[in-house]
């Protein structure tokens, strides 16, 4: 998944990695083969990889703010206003959200929203953090859930680790088979209009099933991830 130049957004870019990219390293990793093809895939969307900043993942609701180039921000939500500066994250199935708006100025977010990120509110915080920063109404941020494992895909037990995490959202619940499956895009985006966002866009792609192959640890079972990338190009 590749988003550039949004219209009204010149020099926005919105990417998602996949198999086709090769794996990507954690915000601590050393691999010269994922770090290279990190920073290739950076380089190729405009940006110099010299200045990525990589969210370092703890499954939180913490949320950050990237002034200076920053290699590793310990946060699931990233934001920043800094033209040229490319946010990134490592993820496999965990879906991630990408923020954007303009009002005095240029801003975007990425968000990891795993199920526990999810169930902390991760994404409205973010949402929160952004209004209040760049001063900017919430009905003219914007919103898209980018790849991650879907209904179709994401199966959970009939725990207390699994569905009755997911008790107050029945509706996103769906049983098949005797097996339970939950709708975890469905549920950001019920949390981020809910949030105040009216403009919440899904690319509706799984990372377990799509054909476009994205790494996947369900599927695949190793540790192998993708890269979500989010920033404004300088012109």
């Amino acid at each position: 998944m590749i988003e550039k130049d949004i219209p009204g957004f010149p020099g926005l870019v919105l990417a998602f990695s996949g198999i086709e990219h090769g794996p990507m390293p954690k915000a601590n990793g050393t691999s010269p083969k994922k770090l290279a093809n990190r920073d290739g895939f950076v380089s190729s969307l405009g940006f110099d990889a010299g200045r990525i900043c990589q969210a370092k993942l703890v499954h939180g609701d913490e949320v950050a703010f990237v002034s200076d180039p920053e290699k590793i921000i310990e946060a699931d939500a990233v934001i920043t206003n800094s033209v040229g500066q490319p946010l990134v994250a490592a993820a496999a199935d965990c879906p991630m959200i990408f923020l954007w708006a303009h009002s005095s100025e240029w801003a975007v977010s990425l968000i990891h929203s795993g199920w526990r990120g999810t169930l902390k509110n991760v994404g409205p915080k973010a949402v929160d953090f952004f209004s209040w920063r760049y001063v900017v109404k919430r009905d003219q941020i914007n919103a898209l859930v980018g790849p991650g494992i879907r209904g179709c895909c994401f199966e959970v037990r009939n725990d207390e680790n699994g569905l009755r995490n997911f008790v107050h959202w029945p509706s996103f619940i769906a049983v098949r088979n005797r097996r339970y499956f939950v709708d975890l895009a469905g549920i950001i985006t019920e949390q981020l209009h809910r949030a105040g966002i009216h403009n919440v866009l899904d690319c509706k792609e799984c990372t377990h099933c799509s054909p476009k192959g994205y790494f996947s640890f369900r599927k695949h079972n190793n540790s192998f991830r993708n890269l979500a990338v989010a920033g404004f190009k300088e012109s």
